[in-house]
């Protein structure tokens, strides 16, 4: 057996669950892949334990932080080389999550501009569905 070189892709989930089983859903459909062999190899780290993003950033809820390092910390033993995270209110701890890993992170307000972009759709405004905790970063 040849194992090659090609990049694993990390995706820190779990927050809701059903947000990592989308993502991972949409990169297989959206992959152009012919055959198996071409899809991107993913680690999923799903742990819907962490606790509740908006509990904590709109005031007394338990600090999520230590859950998603020790989640950065799982894909980095896996092998991955780089990290996703489906979850928008999580991005409400990106720099500290930078600072926990040498892997570098997707962040979220970026892939949606550059897709925007791709699209073709003017700069101004957009709307954005999230939670009251997302809004309150706005992101």
């Amino acid at each position: 057996m040849k194992i090659d070189d090609q990049k694993i892709l990390g995706v820190l989930g779990g927050m809701g669950p059903l947000a990592s089983a989308t993502f991972m859903a949409r990169l297989t459909l959206l992959t152009p892949a012919l055959r198996d062999q071409e899809h991107i190899p993913t680690v999923l780290w799903s742990d819907p334990r962490v606790p509740d993003r908006t509990a904590a950033r709109l005031g007394g809820g338990e600090d999520p932080l230590p859950w998603l390092r020790r989640g950065l910390s799982g894909l980095a033993r896996a092998g991955c080389d780089a990290v996703v995270i489906p979850c928008n209110t999580a991005h409400g701890w990106f720099e500290e999550m930078r600072a926990a890993t040498s892997l570098p992170i997707l962040h979220i307000v970026d892939a949606a501009a550059a897709e925007l972009m791709r699209l073709g759709v003017p700069s101004g405004r957009i709307g954005l569905m999230g939670t009251a905790a997302t809004l309150a970063m706005r992101l």
